[in-house]
């Protein structure tokens, strides 16, 4: 495995502000190039934990840094660092209709990388890539509402592959699909992981486990790590 650390958390814990906890005592690193699978009953703080790590929430205890800097709602107000970091990390959501609200698909893939500056050449080609990738190309035109769950998650992935991220978070990203829906999403995971992308990946699907996980995360239900383990091969 290799020792460049990406991220690293130390004692970390996130309370909600009527004092419920969701994450408590997190110590974890993670390395470049691994894919790391978080497991453990819902509730237990999977989905928060990935929300950390992408910056959407912030500890309310411990520290976390990426990079090799703090990831802190201060930093992130700087917009250099935000951009920077939202260029590196990219963040697919459980739910794909909170992530998707452009009038097509060609604009949903479109979206991050005009933001991130770059020329609607470079741009177009992006998505042209993305879209053969993925085989989205014959939906480029249509309204993101109008897909099935499979194309939408298919869709919400392709939105973050147009920035090109160093590392990839998916919160169960095979929940709801049908059975070959699933099986093309953890295909294209794989070759991404085979492209030296790093991943986390939250989930309750242990084929997808056992088919990507370099190492596993078991959070229990009192909100903190239960153990750490390398997958066997």
């Amino acid at each position: 495995m290799s020792a460049t650390p990406l991220f690293q958390l130390s004692r970390v814990g996130y309370e909600y502000p009527n004092g419920g906890v969701a994450l408590r005592n997190i110590d974890l690193t993670l390395v470049a190039g691994e894919c790391l699978a978080l497991l453990g009953a819902n509730g237990c703080g999977k989905s928060t934990l990935i929300k950390l790590l992408n910056g959407l929430q912030f500890p309310t205890s411990g520290q976390i840094t990426a990079f090799g800097h703090a990831l802190s709602a201060v930093e992130l107000r700087n917009p250099q660092t935000n951009s920077r970091f939202r260029s590196r990390v990219g963040y697919v959501f459980q739910n794909a209709d909170a992530q998707l609200f452009s009038p097509t698909v060609y604009e949903e893939l479109a979206f991050a990388p005009l933001q991130m500056g770059l020329n609607r050449e470079e741009v177009a080609q992006r998505v042209h890539d993305i879209a053969e990738l993925l085989r989205l190309t014959h939906l480029l035109e249509r309204a993101p509402f109008q897909l099935s769950g499979g194309e939408k998650r298919k869709v919400c992935l392709g939105c973050v592959l147009t920035m090109n991220p160093e590392v990839l978070l998916l919160d169960e990203p095979t929940t709801g699909l049908d059975p070959r829906s699933q099986e093309e999403l953890t295909t294209l995971l794989q070759q991404l992981a085979l492209t030296g992308k790093t991943l986390v990946v939250a989930t309750h699907d242990l084929s997808l486990v056992g088919r990507l996980a370099t190492r596993c995360v078991v959070m229990n239900e009192q909100h903190e790590v239960e153990a750490v383990g390398e997958t066997k091969t």
